[in-house]
């Protein structure tokens, strides 16, 4: 092969150590690349045929990794090979998730919860939800390394469980691309897996009008199985376009509050994760933010607590009929059960975000009006309204509840809950 069609790295393949007449055995200066590109030439001598190799060896490496480079390329990560287990590697990519957090690069929760969704916590989650580490860590990376097995067990898992899905599918695209840095391979096999369609762009959009007034058709009838709640947080998110999880974080003392109409001002200040659920004192993103509730959602809020078992200040607005947090898993499901057989089969509580957001904007085109609604930190700088608490502080509230008002009015709730 010519010095010039070499490879990077590449050992040279006529590396032949031959003794001279005074008992050396020598392998002459033989060119080959550097990691850097550059054209270096290595050569060895020893006593033995055995020393000749070991000294071409040393300077070859030497020579391939600094070669006139002015950085040494030598890698600092750790190195995997196709033999090495999948639980060896989930294990060292949490451990670098706890680096993560301790340089303040990611939360606490997030390591947390990629824990949990690896290894199996508490006594349901180790029967029956679908956990990496005891579905593929008795695998090594070559086994489990498959795009066609890895694509069937995200689907697998979709079936069953959508949330776990998605975070799983993240989990593995960056365990694969740790271990394809550190050597395993040249290209991820987590690259030709299609992420699960509730994780794909394109699957959350705004409702149309139409499929607005259908949504009557989830609500839970008397003395029917389904949960009681899932009427009251579905018009919660299409009055407010607060996240899921802040959803559920809503306590009771966090609308307590009203303005001169005797409508509720929210305080979204908390989200809910996990299972067990565990509710965090601040959102998932953003800044914590008061929000004008609509009138007629004022009206369905205050039916819904003469209707609960649960209604002290502290108790959560939705709660599981324990009276603790809702999880995730727990409301998907209420959703899940209500919509099949209807015309909204595909409906996902993301979709309401999005609805109100786009309400807004074509209500007062204006995104920034939009996006303080949903409490982005680049819409929350907009006054859109004061209110002055009782200890005389001024407070900026969202209010684009003139926007909100046109929910009420496709879903008939009423003349009295429509002002």
């Amino acid at each position: 092969m010519g010095a010039s069609r070499l490879e990077p790295g590449e050992f040279p393949d006529d590396v032949v150590p031959k003794q001279g007449a005074d008992g050396v055995w020598r392998i002459p200066q033989t060119w080959h690349r550097a990691w850097s590109g550059k054209l270096v030439r290595s050569s060895g001598k020893g006593k033995t045929r055995r020393d000749c190799a070991a000294d071409f060896r040393k300077s070859f490496d030497r020579n391939v990794n600094n070669g006139g480079a002015q950085v040494a390329v030598a890698s600092r990560r750790r190195q995997w090979a196709t033999t090495d287990l999948m639980s060896d590697a989930f294990e060292h990519w949490l451990v670098l998730q706890e680096q993560k957090v301790a340089r303040g690069k990611i939360k606490e929760q997030s390591c947390g919860d990629y824990r949990r969704f690896i290894y199996p916590t508490g006594e349901r989650a180790s029967k029956t939800a679908p956990r990496l580490d005891r579905e593929m860590g008795r695998l090594t990376l070559g086994q489990a390394g498959r795009p066609a097995f890895l694509a069937d067990y995200i689907d697998a898992v979709e079936a069953k469980a959508p949330g776990v899905a998605r975070v799983q599918h993240v989990i593995l695209r960056a365990v694969f691309k740790m271990a394809t840095l550190g050597g395993a391979w040249d290209k991820s096999p987590m690259d030709m897996v299609p992420q699960p369609m509730s994780a794909e762009g394109g699957d959350q959009r705004a409702l149309l009008a139409s499929e607005v007034e259908r949504l009557p058709m989830l609500w839970p009838k008397v003395g029917h199985g389904r949960a009681q709640y899932l009427r009251p947080m579905i018009l919660t998110l299409l009055g407010t376009g607060m996240r899921p999880g802040e959803a559920r974080a809503l306590r009771w003392c966090d609308i307590a509050e009203r303005d001169e109409q005797g409508w509720m001002i929210a305080h979204i200040n908390g989200t809910v994760f996990g299972d067990p659920p565990i509710r965090q004192d601040g959102r998932k993103q953003g800044d914590k933010y008061w929000l004008q509730l609509p009138g007629w959602l004022t009206a369905e809020l205050d039916d819904w607590r003469q209707d609960c078992r649960f209604d002290d200040d502290k108790d959560f607005v939705f709660s599981a009929r324990t009276g603790g947090a809702l999880t995730g898993t727990a409301s998907g499901r209420s959703l899940i059960n209500a919509r099949k057989g209807t015309p909204l089969d595909w409906l996902k509580y993301p979709h309401f975000r999005d609805t109100v957001a786009t309400v807004v904007d074509d209500f007062y085109d204006n995104s920034k009006r939009a996006s303080a609604q949903l409490g982005h930190a680049e819409g929350q700088s907009i006054a859109i309204k004061h209110y002055i608490d009782k200890a005389g502080r001024t407070r900026r509230v969202v209010d684009n509840t003139p926007a909100l008002k046109e929910f009420a009015e496709i879903l008939k709730l009423g003349s009295l809950t429509t002002k």
